[in-house]
């Protein structure tokens, strides 16, 4: 297998990883953002992703191969930024606090069940 074959796997490996817990952290906030404000929300989690990712960052970054930002590019990363950075995860957790948890429902049988 070549270096190029190795590198899209990893990527995919890792897009599917990033899918999966991204579904799985929205239970989460939705069970503590009642009551909460969105906004508060959103900004407590991307501050802890980005407490998360600083070390990753610095410790690549005298070897990272990305392109460099030039100026023309900076009008869609603030779009980007905003809608993606910014809009999207208040709305994500407004989304998830107008949510009602569904019936329990027994994990074997997929009935109703007041033990699960």
């Amino acid at each position: 297998m070549n270096s190029q074959t190795r590198e899209q796997r990893r990527g995919w490996l890792s897009g599917l990883l990033a899918a999966a817990l991204f579904g799985s952290s929205a239970p989460l906030i939705g069970s503590f953002s009642h009551g909460a404000s969105p906004v508060l929300v959103a900004g407590l989690l991307y501050a802890g992703a980005a407490l998360v990712l600083l070390p990753l960052a610095v410790a690549e970054a005298p070897t990272s191969r990305h392109a460099p930002i030039q100026r023309q590019d900076l009008p869609l990363l603030g779009l980007i930024t905003l809608l993606g950075g910014i809009a999207g995860p208040i709305a994500l957790v407004k989304g998830l606090a107008l949510l009602t948890p569904g019936p329990r429902r027994c994990c074997s049988t997929w009935r109703r069940c007041s033990r699960c």
